[in-house]
């Protein structure tokens, strides 16, 4: 095993110790033993034998410097970045091979943390959007069916958990009340999870796999104004996962696990109860991403001053995706010029990139600002290039 003065202690060689042997004797005995001629006598028989002996415990008080040396390299990492913390946590689950979001910490949150884990999406899912909330009640009140509950619009406040929802103030507040009754009934809430954004309700089936995909989704309109839309007459899009969901859900908690403190109690949909070495079970949690379909569009004015060769649309496509897929992760806010830019397409005066939430009815080129566990799904649309 080699060793080096900058890794930390340096055994003293054979040699070397030898030498000092030789000089000891030649003063205690008036000597002169050269090197050449101490090497055979009787002296030097006896001392190499001890100094081996010696020279092996040097060699191991050098391993276990090197081990402690180590030793207190990893633990100063961690204290200086512990699991804990939220970077800590990003680090950890990163080295799992996994992507998290932390919900930032607030005062109401205190002793509790909100962890996000991109898993790979397997979940029939359905999006509810609320187009004119006063058509809902504008006559004979319509209804949404989610599964085998049908939840009536109304105009005045709705109770937790009954089949109703209310109508009123505005097409976001009336996504968010319906988000909330669906969650809240004990027959649709053990069956989906619905979280809303704006004017949309998104619908995740609880359980993943196919088996999602059988849940009913309905709009019923009873008065001929039409007040909502759903994306299909069930939910779509589960598949068979590669991997038993149960042993992804059980490996993640246990990653919480490693990462919470006692005192701190994780939150989330994903639930597994783990025995800790004391045998006391207790639950561990983790929230699985709100996805929310993006649609993308790029407007470029060509410049003036132009002294590169301009790129095609399939071009301009190829360098937004790639950006995105470096640069973009669950949690971020969306920042279109993050994603492309004059940089990009140095051919170009003007670059506008611009996303809408809602199949192109409206479009934004300004931030959004995501939760924790928010993240886009993108679908790209036009390319345009124009003259200036």
């Amino acid at each position: 095993m080699s060793f080096a003065s900058e890794t930390g202690y340096v055994p003293i060689t054979v040699n070397a110790l030898m030498a000092i042997v030789r000089d000891n004797v030649n003063a205690q005995f008036g000597t002169t033993y050269t090197e050449t001629d101490f090497r055979g006598t009787n002296f030097y028989k006896y001392f190499y034998a001890l100094i081996q002996r010696l020279q092996e415990n040097e060699v191991k008080t050098s391993e276990i410097f090197l081990k402690l040396q180590e030793y207190f390299r990893i633990t100063n990492e961690k204290l200086a970045r512990p699991n804990t913390t939220a970077p800590g946590i990003f680090d950890y689950f990163q080295s799992k091979g996994y992507f998290v979001s932390v919900k930032p910490p607030v005062d109401a949150d205190a002793g509790k943390v909100f962890i996000c884990v991109d898993v790979e999406d397997d979940h029939a899912r359905g999006v509810i959007e609320i187009t004119n909330y006063a058509n809902l009640v504008s006559g004979t009140d319509d209804s949404i069916t989610v599964g085998a509950t049908v939840f009536t619009a109304q105009a005045g406040a709705a109770t937790p958990g009954t089949a109703t929802f209310r109508a009123a103030t505005s097409n976001a507040e009336t996504a968010a009340s319906l988000a909330l009754q669906i969650n809240e009934h004990a027959t649709a809430g053990a069956l989906v999870f619905a979280w809303a954004v704006d004017a949309k309700v998104y619908v995740r089936a609880l359980a993943r796999g196919t088996s999602g995909n059988s849940i009913a989704l309905a709009y019923t309109d009873n008065d001929t104004n039409v007040g909502a839309t759903v994306s299909g007459a069930t939910l779509s899009g589960g598949a068979s996962a590669e991997e038993d969901y149960d042993d992804v859900r059980l490996r993640l908690c246990g990653y919480v696990r490693d990462c919470v403190v006692a005192g701190v109690v994780s939150q989330g949909t994903e639930i597994e109860a783990i025995t800790l070495s004391n045998n006391q079970s207790f639950n561990f949690k983790y929230n699985l991403p709100n996805r929310i379909p993006v649609l993308l569009r790029v407007t470029l004015s060509l410049s003036l001053n132009n002294n590169f060769s301009v790129g095609s649309p399939d071009d301009v496509k190829a360098s937004l995706v790639a950006n995105i897929a470096e640069r973009y992760k669950l949690g971020m806010n969306f920042e279109p010029q993050r994603y492309f830019s004059i940089l990009d397409a140095p051919w170009a005066q003007t670059v506008l990139l611009e996303w809408s939430d809602d199949d192109g009815a409206n479009w934004h080129s300004t931030v959004y600002e995501a939760a924790y566990d928010e993240v886009f799904t993108f679908e790209l649309g036009d390319i345009t290039i124009v003259e200036s």
